[in-house]
Formats: structure tokens, sequence, C-alpha cells
């Protein structure tokens, strides 16, 4: 049932995006219906768009800002396991946030999630995990959105990642000044 309800819900969010995408702007607090959404203390919620290579923060349900991005190496679709180089699909969370020697900041994700782990156990079931030396490739973790150290490559919104959302430096520092530990992250195709 709980499956059931959140593909109602995600098919319902993609097409209201859809339709908000057409529209422009004017309905970018109605781009996650009010049905589906969730909020930090802080109100903030965090909406990243895969097609449109784009972040977009929401407070209190209202757009903000938003911020060019690059997803995994192989974006299309939702990440299955781990080394598919695929950003996850669905609603997530801010976990964990600090500092980054790399990356500036890095706000850690928590996937897997319940449902990842559902979906990663049915297409192993089914034998579509690929193997690693004799047994399926793990589901794979420590996803986040985080700061690049690849100018060029980020200027040019060339995909990079094993399945993080990168920004240039200048934004992750400003998305980690809005975004505390808790905050809703919903990342849509």
């Amino acid at each position: 049932m709980e499956r059931t309800r959140f593909n109602a819900l995600a098919g319902i969010a993609a097409a209201s995006l859809t339709a908000c995408i057409a529209a422009g702007r004017a309905c970018a607090d109605e781009r996650v219906p009010a049905a589906t959404r969730v909020s930090s203390a802080a109100g903030v919620e965090v909406v990243v768009y895969k097609s449109e290579r784009k972040l977009a923060l929401y407070r209190g349900g209202r757009f903000e800002r938003e911020f060019r991005v690059v997803l995994g190496l192989d974006p299309d679709g939702a990440k299955l396991h781990e080394n598919d180089a695929r950003t996850p699909e669905g609603l997530y969370r801010i976990i964990a946030r600090h500092p980054h020697a790399r990356w500036q900041f890095y706000l850690a994700l928590d996937y897997p999630n319940a449902r990842d782990r559902r979906n990663y156990e049915d297409a192993r079931g089914a034998g579509r995990i690929p193997d690693d030396h004799g047994k399926p490739f793990a589901i794979g973790g420590s996803v986040a959105i985080h700061g690049n150290d690849r100018l060029v490559v980020q200027d040019a919104g060339i995909d990079w990642t094993k399945g993080c959302i990168a920004l240039s430096d200048p934004d992750i520092r400003a998305v980690a000044a809005e975004v505390p530990v808790g905050t809703p992250v919903w990342i849509v195709p």
C-alpha cells in the first residue's frame, strides 16, 4: 500500500511538474503538490529537477532561488545500485552537513531509503543487478549535494559524479547557508 501511495503521489508530482515547467515560474510553488510536500523546521525545501539540471530552493512553499547542477554520469532513470552512475529519484532528507576540503560543503542525503531498498531487492530478485566478480553490486550509498572542484566541467554542464548532485563552489556555499539537517530534498526526473 505504501509503495502504491508513493508511486501515485510521484505520478501526480511529475504531472504537476510538467505542467508548471511548460507554464514557467508562475506556478513554481506548485511544482511539487501540497499533498506530497514536507518541510524542515526552517521551512526550507530543495527540489532537484534532473532534466533541467536545476536545484531550486523553496521557503514556505514559495520559490526563492535556483542553481545549475551536474549529476551522475548516467543521469537518466533512478539510481538502483552502486556504480550505476545515476542520481536517485524520490524524496530524501539531508542527514549530515559539513565543510569539505575538496567540495566546499557536503550535504549528505539519506539514500538509500526504504523505497530504494525495496526497488533494489526487487531488481536483484529479478536478476537486473549486474555482477561484480560473481556477486551482485551492492545498493550503494554516500549520495550528497556538494561543490565541484572541476570548474570547466561544471561551467560546461557536463555530468560526472557517481550519483551525487554537484554545484559550483559559490552555489554550494549559498545552498549550505540555507539548508539545515532535516531539510527535505525532492529529486525528480
